[in-house]
């Protein structure tokens, strides 16, 4: 795929990228015989797909999560990422739920009154800001 694929190609964005790949695997890359394989790996596929087993009707969660308390500093380092949260939330507890497209968060504290509570408090999620983006992560 390193060489037959990406060189020569550009993307518009990581969708862009998914559905060129999905057209080249489906064009060119799994109709041809691999010696490796001894068999071209559409063939194999629907070998496999014979032994597989349906997936579950609920999918498992499968989110990362973690508390903490929010610093002086209203931000949120996920990797190499910084997240931007409302300065409100300063000095507050802060459940965080990471997910493969999105990272929310909602406040824990519980001396914060429903009614006053910032944004992200009182069982309300919210979506997190990418602070090197300036925009919503979805």
């Amino acid at each position: 795929m390193e060489t037959s694929f990406e060189p020569g190609r550009s993307f518009a964005n990581e969708l862009d990228f998914q559905e060129q790949l999905d057209r080249w695997f489906g064009e060119r890359a799994n109709l041809r015989f691999h010696r490796t394989l001894r068999c071209r790996p559409l063939d194999r596929l629907a070998e496999e797909l014979t032994l597989m087993r349906p997936l579950p009707e609920r999918m498992p969660d499968v989110d990362r999560r973690l508390v903490t308390r929010i610093a002086p500093d209203p931000y949120v380092r996920v990797g190499s990422n910084d997240y931007s949260l409302d300065p409100r939330l300063v000095g507050r507890r802060v459940e965080l739920r990471i997910s493969q497209r999105e990272l929310l968060a909602a406040c824990l504290d519980p001396r914060t009154p429903a009614s006053s509570a910032p944004p992200g408090c009182a069982d309300e999620w919210s979506l997190l800001r990418r602070a090197a983006e300036g925009r919503c992560q979805r």
